[in-house]
This record gives structure tokens, C-alpha cells and sequence, in this order.
């Protein structure tokens, strides 16, 4: 038997993706809430607990999509539409919600139903009540998405309640859900990040199910692996020997390679590795990428240049963090080897300037208002369905901003930025300093992007040109903390240090973060790396005033000391979560 649990908040279409997922896998579809939304409106009838014990039952309705729906019966009525068309239903049933013995009974209802067959269940805490299942999705969508939802199908099922006040009442619900103290509404280290914000419900179902297909090892999400090369012969072949070297079986990703004209022997390195060899004219780095995304059969698509050497593991480690969540423009970092060197993981590979930066501001890509300025192609990876109307802009001719102005319009398309340094890359050594007729050829594209772009986050951009102008060279560390307008000290802050042995990491920063909930503190959070916790979740906790994320490590070894310096020289304290809250509800 099969569980897959869909949980997240309202509006977020849990029933019908639930009912999507019944429809292709022919798994019953069981929504919790309908069960209690039955206890409730028996209840309103005045049904004693026990009498609504003995008579609510289940039936398995069949749909004519092919889908399998369990309904609550109370007296051999079937309780469909009706249990969602009374306002003063909802109120009683989260009342009811909270009653041991009612939850009690509703659980072992529907345990019995799991005994038996497998199962999609929607719930706000589904993978609470099936802790065991098999793959667990949590849905979510803006609060302005959702609630258009809500109005909307308020007014297919003839609920003529006022926005204002469905909107209040959905508010109150959202605000119960996490905050109750039984199975309250909360993201788990196990979960699926599912953001269906900017996605029609076909795109949205259509791509769960794809995943659901993978984690159920009944397919795979597939890697195509883009790079374009021009004269690159001596780089690539280092290139090359690290993706033939990869943990990923060579079934789940493909190398595209794409020759932007080269005169050198990069045909003759592609003879005999597998890998497709597609031959251009000369028509520059933008052109290339999109010829790889025209002949891309994956669902991810990762860009890296014909000059990286990656690790064995570094695909892998790609589909995973895709695997668990969707709308994922993932950055990775670079790091640059000496002349000499041309192995992966030398020890004294210099940082490029994003890891430095992101030292500085916070490695959450969340907590920055330009995230797209740091997606350089020689590391970056997108699944393959966001690019509906998007590709590489070819009129970007010559050096640079082609892949910035890519990023761009993603972002403005809805991509979610993350950065992980479990995916870094090193770059081989060339010459790589900035002349005038280099940087020319970049103040065209920069004049491009701002002719292209109106909205100020992009024309702010234009700071950057005395960075790049080689008569100048502006700091680019002060110019990125201005262009990125890091807000200046107000309040004194806490910082939150998640325990790596937590039995569920993710979990217990939200209990921390509840009781800070109501506060003017700004919040650091301080957590290992590995527990992905800024590359997937972080982003969704938004209603928390968190201002930056940074790996333990590199906290404890200066960070630390260097943020305490900057509160207190601001006139603002920074203090330990621990000094100031209780813990005794983890």
C-alpha cells in the first residue's frame, strides 16, 4: 500500500490536486477536514458526540474523471457540498478540532480506511496523522492567490459570504492552524515544497505527480546538463571527464555540449563519450544555451560553462534538492583554481565574490531583494517547465549580463532563488581581467537589460557600471551592499542556533520562531548546511522578521562576534534564543 499526504493552508487547491493524483494513480482520494467539517455539522444539529460516533461512516464515491473520493455518511446520508456552504460550519468545526476524543475518533476512522487500500490524503496536518506515508507534499500558494481561490470557489458552491469577510475568516484560520497546540499547520524536514502561486492547476498537477512518479521510484527526474564552448578544447576535456565521473546512473542525465563555432578539436573530444555534440555558427554564448534547451529532454536543465570542473557527486546532488520543491532557480557557488591546478576540490581554491557577499548579507537568497543578480550560467540549475515563455535573449552579443537578464525574467516569472554550496563547482584558470573592449561590449548589454526592463529593481542594476569600467573599478562589495539596500539596524536582534540533532530540524526552528512571533526582534538563524533548511525552507517563513541566515560553521568561527559588534555599535542588543525563551514545548 501507497500514502501520499498533501498538507499547506486554504486556497492552496489540495483537493484538486488531491483528486488529480486519485484520477492517474487509482488511489482513493480522502480529505480530513471533510470528516470533521461531518462531525460538526451533526453536531450543529444537535447530535450528541456519541450519537454522531455511532452513525458517521464512509462511502467511495466514484467520479466520472475516473477519480475515487471517501465521503463522511450520518445516518446513511451522503454529506457532500452541503458541509461547505454554512460560514458558522467552520467556526464549529475548528472548535471541534481541538476535542481529544473527537480527533480521537476521526483519526481512527480514517486509519481503518488506510488499513486497507492506498491513499491520497489532504489535510492541513495530514503528515501528522500519517506519519508513515510514503511521500508528503505541502502546498502553498500567496496569501493574495489564495484568497482569490477562496472567493472563487465561495461562489461556485453559492456562498455569497463578502470578500472582507472571508478574507477575516481565513486570516483567523491560518493564525489557529499555527498556533494550535494539537498537530498545529507546520512544515516538516520530510516534505515536498510545492509553491503553486504562479502556475495554472495543470502545470501545478502535472509536475507533482511527475515528482510523486520519482520518489515512488517509478521514474526519474531526468538532468540535461547545457554547456556552450567556443574554442575551449584543453578546458573541456577536464569538463567532460567530471560528468562521465558522476554517482547519478548515466540513465538519469544527459551532456549537451554545444560548439558556438570553436576551431579547435571539441568535435573530435565529443566522438566517443555519449554525449550530444550540436555544431553552431558563431552567434555567442545566449544562442548556444537556448540551441541545448531546444534538444533538452530532461526536467531539470543545469548551465554550466565549458571551463568547470564539477564533483562526482555534484548531479546527484542537483536532483535531490529539485526533487523537493518546484519554481527552484538554484545557484551554486565557484570557486577558481590556480594555473596550475586542474583537479576538483583543491584546497586552496579562492571563494568568488557571492560566497564573500553572501558572508556578508545572508546565505537565505530569500532575504535579498535582487536574488537574480547572482545567477551566473557557470553554475546554475531550473526545472525545465518554467521556461514557458523564457530563453536566453540572443541580441545580448558578446561579454555578459546575458545569463543576469535570463535569471531576470525568471524571477519576474515567479522562480524561487536558492543558493547551496552543496553544489559547487571549480573553475578552470584562464585570463580573465577586464579590458575597455570587454567592457564595452558589457555596457551594450547593460544598455540592453535597462531598455528592456522598466521596473526600478532591475534599472537599479546600472550601479554596477563603475565596478566593471577598468578606469574606475568601484568596490564591488559597496556597490552590491547599496544595490541590494540592506536595511539599516532598528531593532535589536535574537539569534536562533537550530540544534543538528533535533528530531526534526525544521520543526523545531518554527516553535522557536512562534514565540518570537509577536516581537519587534530581528532574527538570524544559525543552522548546518546539510539540513537544507535556507535552500528550501526558510523562504516559506516569511511572517517571521528573519533577516539572515548563516551556516554554524562560519558563524561560530566570525560571524558571530563580528554581528554582536555591529548591534551594539548601532545601539541595539543581540542576544542568544535561549536567553530570552522557553524551550519547553520542544
Amino acid at each position: 500500500m501507497v500514502l501520499i499526504t498533501i498538507d499547506g493552508p486554504s486556497g492552496v487547491g489540495k483537493t484538486a490536486v488531491g483528486l488529480k493524483i486519485s484520477e492517474t494513480f487509482k488511489f482513493p482520494f480522502l480529505s480530513i477536514g471533510i470528516f470533521y467539517r461531518a462531525f460538526a455539522w451533526a453536531a450543529c444539529r444537535g447530535k450528541s458526540h456519541e450519537q454522531i460516533a455511532r452513525s458517521l461512516e464512509t462511502y467511495l464515491k466514484h467520479l466520472d474523471t475516473g477519480a475515487k473520493i471517501f465521503l463522511p455518511t450520518f445516518d446513511g446520508k451522503v454529506l457532500d457540498e452541503e458541509l461547505y456552504t454554512d460560514v458558522e460550519l467552520e467556526q464549529q468545526c475548528f472548535a471541534l478540532s481541538k476535542l481529544k476524543e473527537v480527533r480521537a475518533f476521526v483519526s481512527s476512522l480514517i486509519h481503518k480506511l488506510s488499513n486497507k487500500n492506498s491513499l491520497v490524503v489532504e489535510g492541513r496536518s495530514a503528515h501528522k496523522v500519517f506519519s508513515n506515508a510514503d511521500c508528503k507534499i505541502f502546498l502553498t500558494a500567496s496569501e493574495s492567490e489564495r484568497l482569490t481561490r477562496n472567493l472563487n470557489e465561495s461562489k461556485r458552491i453559492g456562498n455569497n459570504t463578502k470578500p472582507e469577510v472571508l478574507r477575516e475568516l481565513r486570516l483567523q484560520r491560518d493564525q489557529q492552524d499555527q498556533n494550535r497546540k494539537i498537530s498545529p499547520l507546520r512544515l516538516s524536514s520530510e516534505m515536498i515544497i510545492w509553491d503553486s502561486t504562479n502556475n495554472s492547476f495543470d502545470e501545478t498537477s502535472q509536475a507533482i505527480l511527475r515528482t510523486i512518479e520519482h520518489y515512488l521510484g517509478m521514474k526519474t527526474l531526468k538532468l540535461s546538463v547545457i554547456i556552450p564552448s567556443y574554442n575551449r578544447f584543453e578546458h573541456l576535456k577536464n569538463t567532460i571527464k567530471s560528468l562521465k565521473d558522476q554517482t547519478l546512473p548515466s540513465i538519469d542525465y544527459e551532456v549537451i555540449v554545444v560548439d558556438d563555432g570553436s576551431t579547435d578539436n571539441t568535435e573530435e573530444l565529443l566522438a566517443n563519450t555519449g554525449f550530444k555534440y550540436i555544431k553552431t555558427k558563431n552567434l555567442g554564448p545566449a544562442a548556444a544555451r537556448n540551441k541545448g534547451i531546444e534538444v533538452a529532454k530532461g526536467d531539470i536543465l543545469v548551465f554550466i560553462d565549458a571551463d568547470i570542473i564539477v564533483a562526482s557527486n555534484f548531479l546527484e546532488k542537483v536532483q535531490q534538492l529539485h526533487a523537493r520543491t518546484n519554481n527552484l532557480f538554484l545557484v551554486g557557488p565557484r570557486r577558481h583554481l590556480p594555473s596550475d591546478i586542474s583537479q576538483f576540490d583543491y584546497k586552496d581554491a579562492k571563494l568568488d565574490s557571492r560566497e564573500k557577499l553572501l558572508l556578508e548579507h545572508s546565505y537565505c537568497l530569500a532575504h535579498l531583494p535582487h536574488p537574480w543578480s547572482l545567477a551566473y550560467t557557470c553554475n546554475i540549475s531550473i526545472p525545465k517547465y518554467l521556461l514557458k515563455k523564457v530563453r536566453f535573449d540572443e541580441t545580448f552579443t558578446g561579454w555578459g549580463l546575458e545569463d543576469i537578464d535570463f535569471a531576470y525574467s525568471l524571477y519576474k516569472q515567479g522562480a524561487r532563488f536558492s543558493f547551496s554550496r552543496q553544489i559547487c563547482v571549480f573553475h578552470q584558470y584562464h585570463d580573465r581581467s577586464f579590458n575597455n573592449e570587454r567592457f564595452e561590449s558589457w555596457k551594450q548589454n547593460l544598455k540592453a537589460f535597462m531598455q528592456k526592463h522598466s521596473e526600478s529593481s532591475a534599472q537599479s542594476f546600472m550601479l554596477f557600471e563603475p565596478v566593471f569600467d577598468p578606469s574606475i573599478k568601484s568596490d564591488f562589495f559597496e556597490v552590491f551592499s547599496k544595490f541590494q539596500n540592506r536595511h539599516e539596524i532598528s531593532n535589536s536582534c535574537v539569534y536562533i542556533e537550530v540544534p543538528s540533532k533535533a528530531q526534526d530540524p525544521v520543526e523545531t526552528l518554527q516553535i522557536y520562531l512562534t514565540q518570537l512571533i509577536n516581537t519587534e526582534w530581528e532574527i538570524i538563524v544559525v543552522a548546518d548546511e546539510e539540513l537544507m533548511l535556507h535552500e528550501l525552507f526558510l523562504p516559506l517563513l516569511g511572517k517571521f522578521n528573519i533577516v539572515a541566515y548563516f551556516p554554524k560553521k562560519e558563524w561560530d568561527k566570525k560571524l558571530k562576534q563580528k554581528y554582536i559588534k555591529k548591534y551594539q555599535n548601532s545601539g541595539k542588543e543581540i542576544l542568544n534564543y535561549k536567553d530570552i525563551c522557553q524551550e519547553t514545548s520542544i
